[in-house]
């Protein structure tokens, strides 16, 4: 039915939004951690 071409960039800005998650995601967590810790 698609085209291979849209399912990779789907699939690419799936990992890129994965991939900026989990690091915001761990630094709000570093700088939680570090202003429990102080």
């Amino acid at each position: 039915m698609f085209p291979k071409e849209p399912v990779t960039t789907i699939r690419i800005n799936i990992g890129i939004f994965l991939f900026y998650y989990t690091l915001s995601k761990s630094r709000f967590y570093a700088i939680y951690c570090r202003g429990s810790y102080t």
